[in-house]
């Protein structure tokens, strides 16, 4: 018989967490969310574990040391633990994530889910495992099921429950206990033998191949084929079935592997695009704005695209990447009046912008803790800025106006030369349908936006956020554009070609 959970609505916890409401129940545990009567607003969840036997306190106090010092946005951030009390009830406080599990969504899609969904997931879970196998000693998760992939209301993932997870010894022949979900667990996890990285692999195969077949089938055996609908591509059959190969040997040597296989599939596929792969920054990640021309509007966008990444949850700082007297003057209407530093950092409506100046030390910022830095380069003077370049995405401010159209499709002209020009997208504020479909003809561009009209940046619309939010989704670049940025951060070479 399973123990009794204390816990009941409306009970406060350690003189700050206000109980609301029980949302789920394991095993081994119960999942609860709570108010915050701290900090008014903020909801957490907290997993109730009872302590069956007093030698069980070690390894429930090593899964929360464990999680403590994890940090990746597909892991829940741990904020507080308490506990074992008297009874042995133990409670470990986490972000609460809006959404349902992976279980539930493929439940309510009645068990059918495209293949470019089933995609997106299969790059965000190797990025994780990805994360979790190069820790010193490597963490293997040993328990990938649907029912511990939680999704938010953007499609991102949190990995949860990290009730078996254990730390890979590499002279240990074989597992204490056999423990893994039946179905999804590797068999060695089965035999009691040694786990290691590449078990998770395997349960990842066996995830996706539940999902692909509509829970039919988890495991590689013969006429499963015949269970996978034909419009997934031969190459993804290929990783399953040497992901979901018994002898561990066999099986592909790493989740990053694996995420450049799916990666190149996606692309070759034209299934995803690198803005679309589902996966997310690791730690601070960049977008970098630059105009046509002058009067287009590349500050009034950034300032937008701030807001908007704010009202997300988002941490920002919009920075000037030029010499100019915007930010200054922002400030001083902010303000009421003139400011004695206007080199200083400041802070409207949560958002932090940094002025230009010569001698701040921007490569810093990507390690103050930000989600997003936006960079405002003002206007292209025949080239582009070298962030421009190494940003994780790259946006082109530009008019609409039909008789300003020849500067926009020069200026398109002359950055085909870009290998990354690809990828980069375009706004045009204010324009109609008409003047959108008439500038990708003309610059023979596919990525061209049209921002609606937009008097205040500060604050937050909906039509405004309805366009951003399939620009700029929350969870959708590769890390490896963000390899190498920073290196030339406003250097004097960076800044040529730029103009006020």
């Amino acid at each position: 018989m399973k123990w009794i959970s204390k816990l009941q609505v409306n009970q406060v916890l350690g003189g700050r967490y206000r109980v609301s409401q029980r949302i789920g129940e394991g095993g081994m545990s119960y999942v609860y969310v709570v108010e915050d009567l701290k900090l008014k607003g903020k909801r957490w969840a907290v997993k109730e574990t009872r302590l069956l036997f007093p030698g069980d306190v070690a390894g429930i106090t090593a899964e929360a040391d464990m999680l403590i010092q994890l940090n990746h946005p597909y892991l829940p951030q741990i904020v507080d633990f308490m506990g074992p009390d008297e009874d042995g009830y133990m409670y470990l406080f986490m972000d609460y994530i809006a959404g349902e599990t992976l279980a539930a969504y493929f439940q309510r899609m009645e068990r059918t889910l495209p293949f470019e969904h089933v995609l997106r997931y299969a790059l965000q879970l190797c990025e994780v495992l990805q994360y979790l196998h190069e820790r010193k000693p490597p963490i293997v998760y040993r328990d990938l099921k649907p029912s511990n992939v939680m999704m938010d209301v953007h499609g991102q993932i949190r990995l949860i429950d990290f009730g078996i997870a254990r730390q890979f010894k590499p002279n240990q022949e074989d597992d204490t206990l056999c423990l893994g979900t039946v179905g999804f667990a590797a068999p060695e996890q089965y035999a009691g033998r040694q786990t290691d990285a590449r078990s998770d692999l395997y349960g990842l195969g066996a995830l996706l191949l539940y999902l692909i077949t509509s829970g039919r089938a988890t495991k590689w055996e013969r006429d499963v084929e015949d269970c996978i609908p034909a419009d997934v591509p031969a190459a993804f059959r290929t990783v399953l079935e040497q992901l979901l190969q018994v002898d561990s040997g066999l099986r592909p040597a790493s989740a990053l592997d694996v995420h450049k296989r799916f990666m190149a599939l996606g692309n070759q596929s034209n299934i995803i695009t690198e803005s679309s792969s589902g996966t997310r920054w690791r730690g601070t990640g960049t977008i970098a704005l630059t105009g046509v021309d002058t009067g287009t509007g590349t500050t009034h966008s950034a300032i937008l695209l701030a807001y908007y990444l704010a009202s997300e949850k988002q941490r920002i700082a919009i920075i000037e990447g030029i010499p100019s007297q915007a930010f200054r003057r922002i400030h001083e209407v902010y303000e009421g009046g003139s400011v004695e530093d206007s080199d200083a950092m400041f802070t409207i409506r949560g958002v932090d912008y940094y002025p230009f100046s010569h001698t701040r030390n921007f490569v810093s910022l990507l390690h103050h803790g930000y989600d997003t830095l936006i960079l405002d380069l003002g206007v292209s003077d025949g080239g582009v800025h070298e962030e421009f370049l190494r940003a994780n995405l790259s946006i082109i401010v530009a008019s609409g106006a039909e008789w300003r159209q020849p500067d926009l499709i020069r200026f398109a002209a002359s950055m085909s030369e870009y290998r990354e020009s690809s990828r980069w997208v375009y706004f045009i504020p204010l324009a109609a349908s008409q003047t959108i479909k008439d500038v990708m003809k003309a610059t023979n561009q596919s990525n061209v936006h049209g921002i609606p009209y937009h008097s205040d940046p500060f604050q937050t619309m909906e039509a405004t956020s309805a366009v951003l939010s399939h620009i700029v989704p929350l969870d959708f670049v590769s890390p490896q554009h963000k390899k190498g940025f920073g290196k030339f951060l406003f250097s004097r070479r960076s800044r040529r070609n730029v103009k006020n």
